[in-house]
């Protein structure tokens, strides 16, 4: 008797051991898979919870699947709620003729992402439905305290004028260091400073090709010089400092950046058929192709070697991970999402959807130029007309630099570092 009670007490001992490191090893290493169901006076909702740790290129995140009848609301947000379980505490949900909508509503009323409706079967954010009606204003209005729809909608009002720039200053990002181009050097932008200017040449340069970001540090040519350069201008665009990096060799003009890989800067001398690797970090470059040995060229991370002509005729760019096909024109994998490009006349509508499930696709936003997008940890910036705006699931669309210059001239690029927290 009185081993049987010892077994039945390890085995109880043993079963909470077992229990303790499944939940440990479960929600600690693994993440969690759930479903859970709410409920309100008229409708029952299942709910899918994915709990993805660090897979998305070392970021948490949450992915959920909502259904309500027959409709589905598939979306994914990367707030931090401590690895919990069952975090989505109620749902509040509409529906007319036009219109279904569905506005998660979270513990600890954080609110990562903003109402979502479906309208005509696509799928779009409240702030920009092309179109509302008196019925759905009631409701959300009758959201208050539960919602403030204000939160997502694009705020131009405060703003300042500074070098030719408009920046609208409550859309300026913690963090997010951004460096726009101007004629004699560039225009830094962020919180802590809200803008200052760093000149880097005596006259104004309007066509300024030789020039990129690697990290937190911008690179461009010398354009005080003519026809040759031997030095790179190095800003840091997080401190503002310039470093001006002279070289042994002198380098044509008409020359173009292929890329960078691992830190080098790789940039092609059409004139001279050299191919230059520039380390930012240690300062230094190096040749690395010519005519006999050909040129080095990055596909989506894979190395090969390209021919100089071929190099200089293509004025070959890295590719990264994109893809496309016939309904879309571009399609990128990024931080866990799809997103995808489709072309509407002379502008872009874009879309995305957790890697998840791709084929639930959420209408972002529009622009009219797909090289000036910037993907920014989970931020996405870009372009449209003279403004560069961001995009990001807390707070919507938000217009942060206006630059009437970008009707004049398309050499003129901006840049964008997110620094730690």
């Amino acid at each position: 008797m009185i081993k049987i009670k010892k077994i039945t007490i390890i085995f109880i001992v043993i079963f909470i051991v077992y229990c303790f490191f499944r939940f440990i090893i479960h929600d600690f290493v693994f993440g969690h898979d759930i479903a859970y169901k709410l409920s309100d006076d008229k409708f029952n909702f299942e709910i899918r919870e994915i709990l993805n740790l660090k897979k998305d290129l070392d970021k948490t995140n949450y992915y959920f699947n909502i259904k309500v009848k027959k409709r589905n609301f598939t979306f994914k947000i990367y707030a931090d709620f401590n690895k919990d379980m069952k975090i989505i505490k109620e749902i509040k949900y509409y529906k007319d003729s036009d219109f279904e909508c569905l506005l998660p509503i979270f513990k600890d009323n954080k609110d990562p992402i903003d109402m979502m409706c479906y309208y005509k079967n696509d799928l779009y954010f409240n702030y920009n439905l092309p179109k509302r009606n008196v019925s759905l204003d009631k409701f959300v209005s009758d959201l208050k305290g539960d919602y403030d729809d204000v939160k997502w909608f694009n705020n131009k009002r405060d703003s300042f004028k500074y070098k030719g720039l408009t920046v609208y200053s409550k859309n300026i990002l913690a963090n997010h260091y951004m460096a726009v181009d101007n004629y004699k050097g560039i225009t830094l932008v962020n919180n802590r400073d809200r803008a200052v200017n760093v000149k880097l040449f005596f006259n104004d340069v309007y066509k300024s090709k030789l020039k990129y970001i690697i990290d937190d540090n911008y690179v461009i040519a010398d354009y005080n010089k003519q026809y040759d350069f031997n030095q790179f201008y190095v800003v840091n665009i997080v401190s503002g400092n310039v470093d001006k990096v002279v070289f042994n060799y002198d380098i044509s003009f008409d020359a173009y950046v292929n890329g960078t890989n691992n830190g080098l800067l790789y940039l092609v001398d059409r004139e001279n058929k050299l191919q230059y690797a520039f380390d930012v970090f240690k300062k230094d470059i190096n040749i690395v192709g010519d005519v006999k040995r050909g040129t080095i060229i990055y596909d989506n991370g894979q190395k090969k070697i390209m021919s100089m002509s071929e190099n200089n005729i293509q004025e070959y760019k890295f590719k990264l991970s994109s893809k496309n096909n016939k309904e879309y024109v571009k399609i990128d994998y990024v931080l866990g999402y799809c997103y995808f490009y489709e072309r509407d006349n002379n502008i872009f509508r874009v879309y995305k959807s957790p890697i998840e499930n791709i084929k639930k696709k959420i209408y972002l936003f529009d622009t009219d130029n797909l090289e000036t997008i910037n993907y920014v940890n989970d931020y996405i910036y870009f372009r449209k007309g003279n403004d560069i705006l961001y995009f990001h699931d807390s707070v919507g669309v938000k217009t942060l630099v206006t630059d009437r210059e970008y009707e004049f001239n398309k050499d003129l690029k901006y840049y964008v570092y997110r620094g730690a927290k």
